[in-house]
């Protein structure tokens, strides 16, 4: 039986305001290929309106941003805003989600619902908007079964002509299973690797578990490398791992998500004034700095890099990799009062785990993204209608700069850290065909998905035949 993605799957940690908080931000990144949609009147209307559909809204700091620029573009039709709930199933009622209901009931309609079994009749969206959705149904409603069945769901409540906007960790661009290695130089990510790899392939719902025994550890001893156990490496010592590439990736992301969350919840003993980076084309980490303890190891190390004292408790750091620096430190520190079980540590750690420290980010890349959404478009639509971006302008990678950097210090090689973006547009088979044509050179040539890039082009072409 098809498992859904609804409360009792999913860990009630996901409830609370502080991860709302800590999922929210880039709202003009999250809407940016809905508005230029909407900007080129691009949309089909649905009953005289431009009916617009987000999925997963989570805090409605994303439908916030889109509604505060409705009024701007100029459109020929009135826009209502319809968002589906994910994560309010049973306590769509409760105290605990209230707040945050309320909110968005103020920018839109609200409906408690399962990605994987909307709860609307067929083609009355003019578009649909989802960011961070499909890595929660691979983890929580089936693996890609579950990201099959809400692509066809997606596509049943499309109207011809509508469109899909879709945003979600960058995926590398080839098989997850592929052997690689990654040597990693920082402590704090040693540290990391001790704690965090036995209980993700336990745990996650992935396919390295069934691979575990292949995965090995080195370290150099005298000039000579030597297998190591995980559990008795040296983190004074680079480490280098051999493992497939789709697991080094998940540790790598896993890496700076716990970060932030730590930072977030002042876990690490502060936190930044103004959180987030500067746009997407700089690396200027936040450089506002709050410690939580004028007596704390976090206080003294602060206090020793700063720049500047703006008052007792906030400093001044110039310079993203000083700052990065000075996390991994506290990071270490914070494992150390894990190992040590210190229960402040021991709680925000089982939080995170729940939280998304067993998610599954990389499960599918574009290209392989893009076949699937053409499969399941047109077995939803029994061969009538299909998923498919129009041209290459449709999809994006946004690269995280201030990641890059950092990531280059710690880890040889790192992996390109971003997000990737599509827009899917729902055509008639028949008229799909010419789109392809002129889509299938642009995507052969695109350095984003190389060699198999061609391939998968020809499996679509295939899946809508000629």
């Amino acid at each position: 039986m098809r498992k859904q993605l609804h409360k009792s799957v999913i860990p009630d940690e996901k409830y609370s305001r502080a991860y709302m908080y800590a999922i929210c931000g880039a709202s003009e990144e999250k809407n940016v290929l809905l508005i230029e949609a909407l900007r080129k009147k691009e949309l089909p209307a649905h009953g005289g309106k431009t009916v617009l559909l987000e999925i997963g809204p989570g805090s409605g700091d994303s439908l916030k941003y889109l509604s505060s620029m409705i009024p701007g573009l100029s459109l020929r039709h009135p826009v209502q805003l319809i968002s589906v709930d994910l994560f309010s199933m049973e306590d769509f009622r409760s105290s605990g989600s209230a707040s945050r209901i309320n909110t968005l009931k103020k920018i839109s309609v609200v409906v408690a619902g399962d990605v994987q079994a909307l709860p609307f009749e067929p083609e009355i969206f003019s578009a649909v908007n989802m960011s961070a959705v499909l890595h929660e149904v691979y983890s929580y409603g089936g693996g890609l079964e579950g990201v099959g069945q809400a692509l066809r769901e997606t596509s049943r409540v499309l109207m011809p002509g509508g469109i899909c906007c879709y945003r979600d960790p960058y995926a590398l661009n080839v098989d997850i299973m592929t052997p690689a290695s990654q040597l990693y130089k920082g402590p704090a990510w040693i540290d990391f690797l001790q704690h965090f790899v036995p209980d993700f392939l336990q745990h996650s719902v992935t396919p390295y578990a069934a691979v575990s025994r292949t995965i090995r550890f080195y370290q150099s001893l005298d000039g000579v490398e030597e297998p190591r156990s995980l559990r008795d490496v040296d983190a004074h010592l680079p480490v280098r791992m051999e493992a497939p590439m789709g697991l080094l990736r998940e540790i790598q992301r896993h890496y700076l998500m716990l970060r932030e969350y730590l930072i977030r919840s002042e876990s690490l003993g502060f936190h930044m004034v103004k959180p987030g980076w500067k746009g997407t084309l700089y690396a200027n980490r936040p450089t506002g700095i709050q410690t939580s303890d004028d007596k704390g190891l976090a206080h003294k190390l602060i206090q020793a890099i700063a720049r500047d004292r703006v008052t007792n408790h906030i400093f001044k750091i110039h310079g993203s990799l000083l700052f990065d620096q000075a996390v991994d430190f506290m990071m270490r520190d914070f494992f150390d009062r894990l190992d040590r079980r210190d229960s402040s540590a021991m709680l925000h750690y089982a939080v995170w785990q729940a939280r998304e420290g067993r998610e599954c980010y990389i499960y599918l890349n574009l290209p392989d993204l893009f076949v699937m959404a053409a499969r399941e478009s047109l077995r939803q639509s029994k061969r009538k209608y299909v998923l498919l971006p129009s041209s290459v302008s449709d999809i994006r990678v946004v690269p995280r700069y201030s990641y890059q950097m950092y990531l280059s210090t710690v880890v040889d090689p790192p992996f390109f850290e971003g997000k990737q973006m599509v827009k899917f547009t729902k055509y008639r088979r028949s008229y799909a065909r010419s789109v392809l044509r002129k889509l299938l050179p642009e995507l052969r040539t695109l350095p984003l998905f190389g060699e198999q890039g061609r391939r998968i082009a020809a499996k679509i072409q295939a899946l809508i035949g000629r």
